[in-house]
């Protein structure tokens, strides 16, 4: 009697791997994320939104604070500039105005423009 072999059974085993990004473009992550902090860290998304608040309400501050110090420049800019031409001295006083002038409309021409990128 021969006995013929069975040819050896194989188990083939699959994995299925998924891999995604998230991209966040915002100061807060999206909610999702912030439930799983709450897993790893107790009040996590709490702490998270706090400080995103918190830098909110700094870079608000900083903002107020140049725009401030940008118009207290420029006048003092155009004051200086309509000063010396009020004493006589028209080309140099001339240079700060036209100076003040185009730095404001620059800044106002640059501002709008990137409001438009967003």
């Amino acid at each position: 009697m021969t006995q013929t072999a069975k040819p050896e059974e194989k188990k083939v085993e699959q994995a299925l791997s998924q891999q995604g990004t998230i991209e966040i473009s915002g100061a807060v992550p999206h909610p999702q994320l912030l439930r799983q902090y709450n897993e790893v860290m107790s009040a996590g998304a709490e702490r998270i939104v706090r400080l995103a608040e918190g830098q909110v309400r700094h870079r608000q501050s900083m903002e107020s604070r140049g725009q401030i110090f940008t118009f207290v420049l420029a006048a003092i800019t155009l004051l200086g500039g309509m000063i010396l031409v009020a004493i006589g001295r028209g080309p140099q006083g001339l240079v700060p105005l036209v100076v003040a002038v185009a730095g404001l409309g620059g800044l106002f021409v640059y501002r709008e423009l990137r409001s438009d990128q967003r």
